[in-house]
This record gives C-alpha cells, structure tokens and sequence, in this order.
C-alpha cells in the first residue's frame, strides 16, 4: 500500500505471494486472487478474509476477478469459475448428478479472464476457448467453431451490449482475436 509517499506491507499479506489479480469493490475494499486463495483487503490496510477449495472455490489458486455488484464477485480459478457473495460461495456452472458440473462441450476449468457487457452477459476466458452467456447457460467460441486463433484466452475487454457488443480476446499464442 502506497500511504503518505511511503509503500507498506498488507497486513496478514506474504511478501513471496503471488498476486495474480486485483479489483476494489468499492472505495474501501479489495480483492486479490493469489495462488493461495481469494483474499479480501478492508481499508486497504490489513488482509480481513481468505477463501479458498476448502470454502467452496473451485480451487484455491485464483486467476481472475470481476466485481458484479457492490456486495458480488466471480472470481477464476484453476477449476472453473464461482460467485462470491460475502462468505457464500456458489459454482458458475450448477453441479449435476453426485456433485459433477453440469455438462458442457468443453470443461469450463482453468479460468484466466473475466468480463461482463451492459446487458449482464458473461465472458469467461478459459484454457479451453471463450465461453459467454448468463443465467447458467452458456456457449463456447474456440479453434474448432474458427471464432478464436488459440483456445486459451487469458484476457477479455468489452464494449457495447447487445447485437452491438465487441469482444476482445487476447490469447497465451494467438493474439489478440476481435469477436462481435
């Protein structure tokens, strides 16, 4: 934390940690996604809350993070994605019969991107392509379908909403791919 010129250290906050994203939730608090979990910082100043598989995340090494609303998140990890609601925690994909994920056509694991257009769809850049849609159903775009250039998409940025959304999927090995 930069404070009156000088940098400190986050309480509760190891120096070695790594740090794989950030995002405030507000004025006052923030998120980190680290390799040992979801971490929360209050005030900006001390670590208040640590998630992580044994609290329900997918995994605890976290890769992504997008705040919904003041009080949501959907936080990336190795496994999937999930919404974190204050300390509840919910999988993206609903789980189907003795706890497996739903199907889809592609595993929705290893979650590296995160990002949401005007009208509330969801994007979420995986190992395994681009997945997108709202309410629990989803479509992939990837190699195979010809929409991508690599399958592993590990930053998003979206404009518009709509018919008029632009997507822009940046790869590991591909570049940068323009979806609409």
């Amino acid at each position: 934390v930069l404070e009156r010129g000088a940098l400190r250290a986050i309480a509760g906050l190891d120096a070695g940690e790594t740090v794989n994203a950030a995002a405030w939730q507000g004025a006052a608090r923030l998120w980190l996604g680290t390799a040992r979990g979801l971490v929360r910082v209050d005030g900006g100043v001390a670590v208040t809350r640590r998630l992580g598989a044994g609290d329900g995340l997918p995994s605890s090494v976290v890769r992504s993070l997008l705040v919904l609303s003041p009080g949501r998140l959907l936080v990336g990890t190795d496994e999937g994605a999930a919404f974190v609601d204050g300390d509840r925690v919910t999988p993206l994909v609903a789980a189907g019969e003795k706890g497996r994920r739903a199907a889809l056509d592609s595993p929705m694991h290893a979650t590296w991107a995160l990002a949401k257009d005007a009208d509330g769809t969801l994007f979420v850049g995986t190992s395994t392509g681009l997945y997108f849609g709202k309410d629990g159903v989803f479509q992939r775009a990837s190699v195979s379908s010809g929409e991508l250039a690599d399958d592993w998409v590990t930053a998003l940025a979206v404009v518009g909403s709509g018919a008029r959304t632009r997507i822009f999927a940046g790869s590991y090995s591909g570049g940068v791919t323009r979806l609409t």
